[in-house]
């Protein structure tokens, strides 16, 4: 979700789309867990059938301590 904006808040987070499965964003979260990154809960659905989608995402930390977020669409059931 990135937008312009004359002034961005400190520690803006930044989603990042892995994909379209349940699958990918829990392969993305389990890759920066076993290199030791800080990350939040395991991925989840945060919205279902937003739009024709669920929204799953999971967060996590960068080396800065900015937060991030993975974020994926996976088409609703």
């Amino acid at each position: 979700m990135i937008g312009l904006k004359e002034e961005v808040a400190p520690n803006s987070i930044l989603y990042l789309n892995e994909g379209d499965t349940e699958d990918a964003i829990q392969n993305a979260y389990n890759r920066l867990k076993q290199e030791g990154a800080s990350v939040g809960d395991s991925p989840h659905c945060i919205a279902k059938n937003w739009n024709g989608v669920d929204v799953w995402m999971a967060f996590f930390k960068d080396p800065s301590g900015n937060q991030l977020a993975f974020k994926v669409n996976v088409p609703a059931s």
